[in-house]
């Protein structure tokens, strides 16, 4: 069954299945309202569309068709703009669907230029970021989406073959777990983007398979092969016994 399942973050115990009639490959939360935005396949008709799921009472409250194969997305939650990245069916043209969040309808699709793998949206700024890698050269890189103009502003290497990504509005850093591009070497990737330069690249020592970012903490939460991770901004008191110092 196509659904979403809620996990007590307490208990770490499956406390409710909604179904949706979507195999989800894109799912984003707004927190300030408590609402998840579902995206992907009906199995039962091919249709691509998009859900809006009622974080409280655990119901579907929209649902609207996609013309469009969706890979990843991202929210802000001020402006209640949903960005979606993937494909267009007519000519697998790669870009990105903005929705808003209340109607789930289309407001624009912008061409990006970057096979996407990942989104992050820093609420502050209004920037979406998309990572992936260029269709031109294939240089693994960011495509940087200005959320007010919704145009493409400029791209940033990142040299790592993205698998997901995360950004902290406080700080203006984009965290990329995943692989360092030349050599294979597993690593979280960190980026001032306020400038676009790399500021580090750290190794770990299995697969970081996602990241997020906790601002009220000050740390990033990695999940790196089949286990979780801290890293903790420098000169805060580490509450985990896998704590690492992270000083970017």
């Amino acid at each position: 069954q196509a659904a979403v399942m809620v996990i007590d973050g307490v208990s770490d115990t499956v406390v409710a299945t909604i179904p949706t009639g979507i195999d989800s490959v894109a799912l984003v939360v707004d927190d300030r309202i408590d609402h998840i935005y579902v995206a992907g396949l009906d199995p039962s008709t091919g249709e691509r569309r998009i859900a809006d799921i009622d974080g409280v009472t655990n119901t579907v409250l929209n649902q609207s068709p996609l013309n469009f194969e969706p890979v990843a997305g991202g929210i802000n939650p001020v402006t209640r703009r949903i960005f979606v990245a993937g494909y267009r069916f007519s000519d697998s043209q790669r870009q990105v669907l903005v929705l808003d969040a209340a109607s789930l309808q289309t407001l624009a699709q912008i061409e990006i230029g970057v096979e996407p793998v990942d989104v992050a949206v820093n609420a502050r700024t209004n920037r979406v970021f998309i990572a992936g890698y260029a269709l031109a050269d294939g240089a693994r890189s960011l495509a940087v989406l200005d959320g007010a103009t919704n145009a493409v502003t400029g791209t940033v290497p990142t040299n790592t073959e993205t698998v997901h990504i995360a950004a902290d509005a406080r700080t203006n850093r984009l965290f990329i777990a995943g692989y360092e591009f030349v050599n294979a070497t597993r690593c979280l990737t960190i980026i001032d983007t306020a400038t676009g330069a790399l500021l580090a690249q750290l190794p770990t020592d299995t697969d970081a398979r996602a990241v997020a970012v906790d601002a009220d903490e000050g740390i990033l939460r990695v999940l790196r092969g089949g286990h979780g991770g801290v890293f903790r901004r420098a000169g805060q008191r580490r509450r985990s016994p896998s704590s690492a110092t992270l000083s970017a």
